[in-house]
């Protein structure tokens, strides 16, 4: 009896199956695809947009403002770029002084913004401080907007170590002036680590008990003045 030949790589049908074995599936090409276009969308954002974005759209009214909008907003469009700093892929944009200041909103600032509440709101904190302070003994500081230049003595402020508060209130003295609006909460915050050693107020984020202490502290605050 007359049995078919076998299709071979050779042969016409035998070549169709092995393309089909291997062709991509079609979810593997979305999924390159989804990837790409996340890496485009990150490597695409430049530093000055981060600024004008911060200085021109937020605008200083809701730099430390409590707004949802703004938080989603945030997260929505900076989320991956900041997950990208985290990584340590925008190291070079510290090569500039609006590059430094972009660096420092978007380790600093956005997840305050993006995690409000929770324990990466500071997941980048350590970041921040050590590129704030490079800038600092560059007086990469001095050759920034006076408008702007606080934001990279934040992460100073931002620090539960007594000694870079102490140092960002001379910073605001020295680089802004006695005048600047942002010394009295300089101050307020380095009260706070001089009293408790932490900010209470990131214990709930943390996972870190209050202090009998610091329990009063937070309720206090909490009522109406």
């Amino acid at each position: 009896m007359f049995s078919p030949k076998r299709s071979s790589p050779h042969h016409p049908a035998g070549w169709l199956v092995d393309v089909q074995r291997r062709a991509p599936s079609h979810c593997e090409v979305c999924a390159k695809l989804f990837r790409n276009l996340i890496f485009l969308r990150t490597v695409t954002i430049a530093p000055l947009s981060i600024i004008q974005f911060w200085r021109d759209e937020v605008r200083p009214e809701r730099w430390f403002a409590v707004d949802p909008n703004l938080d989603a907003l945030i997260r929505t469009r900076y989320e991956a770029l900041w997950r990208d700093a985290r990584a340590g892929k925008l190291t070079d944009w510290a090569m500039t002084p609006e590059g430094t200041l972009a660096l420092l909103i978007v380790l600093d600032q956005f997840p305050r913004n993006m995690f409000r509440g929770h324990a990466d709101a500071f997941a980048t904190d350590a970041q921040a401080l050590a590129l704030a302070k490079q800038a600092v003994a560059r007086r990469i500081d001095e050759r920034l907007p006076a408008v702007l230049r606080p934001f990279v003595y934040m992460p100073y402020m931002h620090s539960e170590n007594l000694a870079d508060q102490d140092a960002c209130i001379a910073l605001f003295l020295d680089r802004l002036g006695p005048d600047t609006m942002n010394l009295p909460f300089a101050r307020q915050h380095r009260d706070v680590i001089a009293r408790f050693g932490r900010f209470p107020t990131r214990n709930a984020a943390l996972g870190r008990p209050n202090t009998p202490e610091e329990a009063a502290f937070l309720n206090a605050a909490l009522k109406p003045h």
